[in-house]
């Protein structure tokens, strides 16, 4: 195998794949598409269209490892590049254009849309493919304001704790796993299973050593 390592003065380097039997591909992938992936390492690309929410999501792909890549060329120094990955872009709504062009907006009390929650909860609880996706909706947003939020760390983890809990009753049915895929979350829903699986080997282990 022979590999181009563009430095200045570019040049090649050579070997034997006999000598490196280990050798597999590796493949890169947006943050979105990695979304609710693990492995053991990860390798992330800093961009200057990033925001806190991506670069948590990218950052947190790893068991073990992660390794943060920027350019000089996007980034002049190390200051920039923190600036940039943690600020906020929190989305507009209809209502932010509406009050822009003078539009009378009737917005609801907070703590009535507070009360409504449960209800929304329960709902959306009797389809675990519905209660995968609001939990991982919740737990991009929570992740991005742990500099705002002293309560999104726990937001954060009841979260996974939900992702996890129906990634499990998903992967026990064929029909689930149809939609999954077809909700283009089942790599997601694969990989959690996994983990929880992992996760309990290691528990019983440890009992057993007990």
């Amino acid at each position: 195998m022979q590999v181009t390592l563009h430095e200045k003065p570019e040049r090649q380097v050579s070997f034997a794949l006999r000598n490196y039997a280990a050798i597999d591909h590796g493949h890169a992938a947006t943050v979105h598409k990695a979304q609710g992936a693990t492995a053991d390492r990860a390798f992330v690309l800093g961009t200057p269209r990033m925001d806190r929410h991506l670069s948590y999501v990218g950052m947190t792909r790893r068991r073990e490892e992660a390794t943060l890549y920027a350019g000089s060329a996007d980034f002049k120094d190390f200051e920039a590049l923190k600036e940039r990955l943690s600020r906020a872009r929190p989305k507009d709504t209809t209502l932010d254009y509406a009050q822009r062009r003078g539009f009378e907006v009737a917005v609801e009390p907070m703590r009535k849309v507070a009360e409504r929650e449960p209800v929304q909860r329960k709902q959306q609880a009797v389809d675990p493919i519905q209660r995968f996706q609001a939990a991982q909706v919740e737990f991009i947003k929570a992740a991005g304001r742990f500099g705002l939020d002293p309560d999104a760390k726990q937001r954060v983890a009841e979260a996974g704790q939900q992702m996890r809990s129906a990634a499990e009753e998903i992967s026990k049915d064929a029909g689930l796993m149809r939609q999954a895929e077809g909700a283009r979350i089942v790599e997601q829903v694969k990989s959690l299973t996994r983990e929880n699986r992992h996760g309990l080997s290691k528990e019983r282990g440890f009992e057993l050593e007990r």
